[in-house]
């Protein structure tokens, strides 16, 4: 071992890569994973990876000046002289890159005619003396190994040569991320080395001209710190990195395993589910620490450090990284429709129908409501739909909605919350955040087009009048308890004055009003029905009064009696719904559609719960 290893300062050496690979290395098992190279990790506007990008910069200064020096950064570690090894705690995407670049070389320069040199081989492993047993023996050592179980033994068989029959098809993204850090390095060098001697060339500069400084500290925990201190300010660090690094800091080296498989499941939720980790960790602290909406993705690490005896993680790193193990898991499950429980959630489901893949806001307000009793926590999710629905008709703007969201967040965090109290809590926030959007509400339901709307979420809101028309006349059944059965493939939206507006349609529609503009009606919501995909191919694009007969054949209600009263008697269910809730047109006129119009307008009233405030307004066309 090194003096700096034996000393209890901490010590900084300027090396050169080969220097470095003189001695032994180590990733711990709490390590995260290698994700250089990584796809799923790359900003879409990059057009190289990570390696590609390291091996450029370092081959551009190389043909400028084969005598310059170039600096690629810095890393940290800590001795550990019962391996005779230092273990890696910060820089090892840097390292192992240039580790496995190392071995890429010492292959190409390996053919029939030729070996590598001596020096390379003993960069990529060597002999040392270990203790085994008790015993003192002399073994072949890769100067870097991975402790971590992501790494899948890759490294092993690029240092012993044997890469070539290793193809990573499963499993750790590591594995894969290592496997193709090797490739890129080997393909790079091939393609800018057209010959050995242009290999050794570059061989030579790596290793001696490129420069690294290695920070070497007396105590692991001494080593996290500067982790901390190097990367406090940094950008582009891995977005958990540094609170990972505070959790390790506060936890015993016999927390350590724990922590690791923890800390794994946590990040390869949030991979799985494709959600940054910095905004769910801002996401988590909104829901459940948060007094305002002012903490930005860049500033929750520093809210950590600022806030330990909120989130209670300095005295138990544990408990706090379970609490946000269950937190991913549950955000997981809401993007996919599932409740705490682990069921379906058709409110959840509803949302993801609303939303697409835009729509997160709504995930704060279900974090923070997570340990709710079954029967609330579905009660709130179906508030929340009615609410995110009601923003987005009133065209609410994130800058307004998120302080509400918080101070709904804040009343959420009491706990053990009895179910009347949960009543009058669902009362008062229909009363602050529901009501007084009623007007604008009816407002925009009367405008609402095909044109302003995202076909998903025209889908989502045709569905649901839909499915409530269904619910009020046959009751609660397998086929209209989900909305899955009217957003599937097998409805479609059909215009009731045809887009392609042929001659007998617009006739018919205008009758009398020649001044009228047909065009000003067709995407008009008070013009849309959804029927199954059948019935709206053979409807096409006749005159309503020719579309009817098809109508009448439909399986929902909404559509079945348009054109006529369900028959009295046969189902009182059936003809209550109608003469409550729907009307009946004979004709399609400009007329009849503004009566339509406001009829689904009553309609989402009831529907989301919206209270009416004063009359509905007529609808005008405007530019």
């Amino acid at each position: 071992m090194t003096a700096a290893q034996t000393s209890s300062k901490i010590e900084s050496d300027d090396m050169s890569l080969a220097k470095v690979f003189s001695e032994f290395y180590y990733v711990p098992d709490y390590q995260r994973e290698y994700v250089w190279g990584d796809v799923a990790a790359k900003r879409k506007s990059d057009e190289t990876d990570e390696v590609e990008r390291f091996l450029e910069d370092i081959y551009t200064e190389f043909q400028q000046n084969d005598e310059s020096e170039y600096f690629i950064g810095t890393f940290v570690v800590t001795e550990n002289p019962k391996v005779n090894s230092f273990e890696l705690v910060d820089g090892q995407q840097r390292l192992t890159t240039s580790f496995v670049t190392l071995c890429a070389l010492r292959d190409l320069l390996s053919d029939e005619e030729h070996k590598a040199p001596h020096q390379l081989d003993n960069m990529v492993f060597t002999s040392r003396i270990v203790k085994r047993k008790d015993k003192y023996v002399e073994e072949k050592s890769a100067k870097l190994t991975l402790q971590y179980k992501d790494a899948a033994g890759v490294l092993e068989h690029i240092v012993s040569d044997d890469a070539d029959s290793l193809v990573p098809k499963s499993g750790a993204r590591s594995a894969q991320n290592i496997y193709k850090a090797y490739n890129t390095a080997r393909s790079f060098l091939t393609e800018n080395c057209e010959d050995r001697n242009a290999l050794m060339a570059f061989y030579f500069y790596f290793t001696n001209k490129v420069k690294i400084i290695r920070v070497t500290t007396p105590t692991l925990q001494k080593a996290l710190q500067i982790f901390e201190t190097i990367n406090d300010r940094g950008v582009g660090l891995d977005a958990m990195d540094l609170l990972k690094n505070l959790m390790f800091m506060k936890a015993t080296p016999e927390e350590f395993s724990k922590l690791r498989d923890d800390w794994e499941v946590l990040t390869k939720t949030l991979f799985q589910c494709g959600e940054k980790p910095m905004r769910f960790l801002r996401y988590f602290l909104l829901a459940d620490f948060a007094s305002n909406n002012r903490i930005k993705e860049g500033e929750v690490y520093r809210w950590f450090q600022d806030h330990p005896e909120a989130t209670g993680h300095e005295d138990d790193p544990m408990g706090f990284v379970i609490t946000l193990v269950e937190a991913a898991k549950n955000y997981s499950g809401f993007k996919r429709g599932i409740g705490p429980n682990g069921e379906a959630n058709i409110y959840l489901q509803n949302l993801a129908n609303l939303g697409g893949a835009s729509m997160r806001q709504h995930l704060i307000l279900l974090l923070a409501a997570r340990r709710l009793p079954e029967e609330q926590f579905s009660q709130f999710s179906d508030f929340v739909e009615r609410l995110m629905f009601v923003w987005y008709m009133n065209d609410t703007q994130t800058r307004d909605t998120e302080p509400k969201i918080v101070e709904i967040c804040k009343a959420l965090r009491v706990s053990n919350m009895a179910e009347q109290d949960y009543q009058a809590f669902e009362d008062a926030l229909v009363k602050d955040h529901i009501e007084p959007f009623s007007k604008g509400f009816s407002q925009q339901m009367m405008n609402t087009s095909a044109d302003g709307m995202r076909k998903y979420r025209l889908k989502y809101l045709l569905a649901k009048i839909t499915q409530f028309v269904e619910q009020e006349a046959k009751g609660v059944t397998d086929t209209n308890k989900t909305l899955y059965h009217f957003t599937s493939r097998d409805f479609e939206i059909e215009h009731i004055l045809p887009q392609s507006l042929k001659v007998e349609a617009v006739e018919e529609f205008l009758k009398n009003d020649s001044d009228d503009d047909a065009a000003d009606y067709i995407q008009m919501l008070g013009n849309l029905l959804l029927i199954d995909k059948t019935r709206n191919i053979i409807a096409s694009n006749e005159p309503y009064s020719a579309k009817i007969a098809s109508y009448n054949e439909t399986d929902t209600i909404l559509s079945q009696y348009m054109a006529r009263t369900p028959p009295v008697g046969t189902n009182d269910r059936i003809s209550r719904t109608h003469a409550t809730h729907l009307e009946v047109y004979e004709t399609w006129t400009p007329k009849d559609m503004k009566r339509r119009q406001k009829m689904m307008t009553r309609l989402a009233h009831k529907i989301w719960d919206v209270p009416l405030a004063g009359d509905i307004p007529d609808w005008e066309y405007e530019e």
